[in-house]
């Protein structure tokens, strides 16, 4: 930490869960970890009751998220094309390292050994040693589409549909495999009698379709003591046997591409993009219950004590139990847009048009309303009244209970609204003047926003939808002789002192730029 930051004091209000589609669930010890689109992973207790930490992890997808074995490690994979590797003890970074040229597919972890895949077409294995990934191996894979790590075997699927089983040791080849034709035409059949899609419609006709688009990639895949099974695009589940790597059986339980497969007790469960999700039979390969789901699904989990978890295309976790209902959502967080302080409150601006306004002396929500039809850009305070800027054009004055008492419609595009003093800029050449409140033209003084830009002012950063406030601590002890009592009222400097105070009543802490943990109550 640099000598600047030591001089200031953190604000930090955490939005626990996801801003995009939740792309992996994982069991990890006493954990369950959730990845995003959003390159979040989140950390929640074993039964999802809270989020105990959250890693700012990737600045893309997250593709894979694995313990490394015999170790207190966490691997991540992402298509930002890094694998990191993270302490299990208190989730802080402990390397990061730009494995492939491209993204990657997943990390998985193999005795002592990363093994990682990428749209690059290559596969290598890492050495962890002395706190450093080594690679010790690599191969080339065209038309790679997905890998699985099945014990000792590599399980790869081209996007063709073709699969190869390598050996994990060396990567030599254990088997080439097709899917026969014969099998996914009497799979088809079958699966006319009870999937809608492809009912009264030739077998043939269906199949050409699919192998012409993209072939039948893989896209899952879990394991019994005797089979691998892979859930593949187009809906399709593929049964091999693990000792000579053989196709055992096919069967069609969607419509649409299979993204999550596992077990429950001793049926096969599966999720799909066609918004449901299915119970199967495996002895008599056909489904028995069968559930629309609110939105798509990209991942599921079936975890130790029963919970079915799946992670929704909106950023919502949905929790199921054993009769596939929803027992409880746990809802996607919304980004920050801007923020102010007020005498009473820090108040907040959402990406979809929400203010809220939180108690500065404990963080808790004291009311939220809907104000903007889009993104307002900023919010500011003067002089009793909340002033709002949107993408809409509309300038909004509110209340303490966030009342409209006034409204500007703008004629020109506002561009990164900001405050200084009784002035908030709307773009490089129109102002709001807050005691006419009028606009005009003119633009800030270059002299106002060089002291806009000093270390006594409050930094408002924006992360991952959370909200990161850096307040300098001298202008807490002394305001007489400091530039910020000239921007702002003393009861909102005061304000500041009381938010700094509320830190003994915060839920979360940033204890890295990249993780947040909960504090112990």
């Amino acid at each position: 930490m640099s000598i600047r930051e030591t001089e200031h004091i953190e604000v930090l209000y955490h939005q626990p869960g996801h801003l995009k589609g939740v792309t992996r669930i994982e069991e990890i010890e006493d954990y369950i970890f959730t990845g995003g689109e959003d390159g979040r992973i989140c950390i929640w207790d074993s039964n999802l009751n809270d989020e105990i930490g959250c890693l700012y992890a990737h600045k893309f997808s997250i593709n894979d998220i694995q313990k490394l074995n015999d170790e207190e490690i966490l691997v991540t994979a992402s298509n930002d094309l890094e694998l990191k590797l993270w302490s299990l003890k208190d989730f802080s970074l402990i390397l990061s390292k730009k494995a492939h040229s491209s993204a990657i597919i997943g990390g998985k972890p193999w005795r002592n050994y990363v093994i990682s895949a990428s749209r690059d077409h290559m596969i290598k294995k890492w050495k962890f040693k002395d706190g450093k990934l080594i690679e010790e191996n690599r191969t080339k894979f065209p038309g790679m589409e997905k890998f699985f790590l099945c014990g000792d075997l590599i399980v790869i699927t081209d996007q063709n549909g073709l699969m190869s089983i390598l050996n994990a040791e060396d990567f030599s080849k254990f088997r080439y495999n097709a899917i026969d034709k014969k099998k996914l035409i009497r799979a088809i059949k079958k699966a006319g009698k009870y999937i809608k899609d492809f009912e009264n419609q030739d077998s043939h006709t269906i199949l050409f379709n699919m192998v012409r688009r993209y072939g039948i990639p893989s896209t899952v895949c879990t394991t019994t003591e005797d089979l691998f099974i892979l859930g593949h695009q187009f809906g399709l589940v593929s049964f091999w046997k693990r000792d000579n790597g053989k196709l055992f059986e096919t069967l069609f339980l969607h419509s649409k591409h299979i993204t999550g497969i596992g077990f429950l007790g001793s049926k096969l469960i599966t999720i799909s993009l066609d918004s449901t999700v299915v119970i199967s039979d495996i002895d008599t390969a056909t489904p028995i219950k069968s559930v629309k789901l609110p939105s798509r699904p990209l991942s599921l989990k079936k975890s130790t004590n029963g919970l079915i978890i799946i992670g929704l295309e909106s950023g919502e976790i949905a929790v199921l139990n054993h009769q596939l209902e929803i027992t409880r959502t746990l809802p996607k967080i919304v980004p920050i847009s801007s923020s102010c302080i007020t005498p009473d409150f820090l108040a907040l601006a959402f990406s979809n048009g929400e203010i809220q306004l939180l108690n500065n002396t404990n963080l808790k929500s004291v009311i939220k309303k809907k104000i903007h039809n889009k993104t307002p850009l900023s919010i500011s305070y003067y002089k009793n009244r909340l002033i709002t800027v949107g993408e809409d054009k509309q300038i909004y004055f509110l209340d303490k209970e966030l009342y409209v008492t006034k409204t500007i419609q703008l004629t020109v595009n506002p561009t990164q609204p900001k405050q200084a003093k009784h002035y908030i800029a709307i773009n490089s050449n129109h102002v709001l003047d807050l005691n006419k409140d009028e606009i005009i033209k003119g633009e800030i003084s270059r002299e106002t926003e060089r002291e806009l830009e000093d270390e006594f002012f409050p930094k408002y950063k924006y992360q991952n939808g959370d909200l990161s406030i850096l307040i300098y601590k001298q202008s807490l002890e002394e305001t007489e002789n400091n530039k910020i009592s000239e921007f702002y009222e003393e009861e909102v400097l005061e304000s500041f002192g009381k938010l700094v105070k509320s830190s003994g009543n915060r839920k979360y802490i940033k204890t890295t730029d990249l993780t947040v943990l909960r504090l112990k109550n």
